[in-house]
């Protein structure tokens, strides 16, 4: 199930923006933008994808880019504000509330694990959650899993 499906048939809150790590190129722009997402910020931790990432979303309003890894110990999401960005931004938590993971199963975990006090904030997480789903599971205890994917392993966690 693709993303506009996704937000078509589980997401009963509007989406105020959407928190992408793992954004690559940030290739889900077009599909953010389709979905009339208003704010996105893309955070990609390979530093040869930075490039090709503000390229294809620097003229894109609201709009943001963080170069950063993400986990639990030094780059987790609870101390975001301390990244350096590749373009100004001034991160308000509450604006996005729904957060995408597109990067490896043990990386997924570490940095719900580092997300303890922003993820008071997210209303979905959209992720491939890969085979730890009991662990995925327990870091969003506030959430309700529904398997979206078809023969994959993209999971939605929606709040309840």
């Amino acid at each position: 199930m693709n993303f506009a499906e996704v937000v078509e048939k589980y997401v009963v809150r509007p989406i105020t923006g959407v928190l992408h790590v793992g954004a690559h190129h940030g290739e889900a722009a077009d599909t953010y933008e389709a979905a009339k997402v208003a704010q996105v910020i893309w955070i990609e931790g390979d530093q040869t994808a930075i490039d090709p990432l503000w390229d294809n979303v620097q003229f894109r309003v609201g709009h943001e880019v963080i170069g950063a890894r993400v986990d639990d110990h030094n780059h987790c999401l609870d101390q975001l504000d301390r990244y350096k960005t590749v373009s100004p931004a001034d991160h308000r938590f509450g604006e996005f509330n729904f957060w995408v993971f597109t990067i490896p199963d043990a990386d997924l975990r570490a940095a719900l694990r580092g997300a303890t006090v922003t993820l008071r904030y997210a209303d979905y997480v959209y992720a491939e959650a890969g085979t730890h789903l009991d662990e995925i599971d327990a870091s969003l205890a506030e959430f309700q899993r529904v398997s979206v994917g078809e023969g994959d392993d993209t999971e939605l966690w929606v709040r309840g």
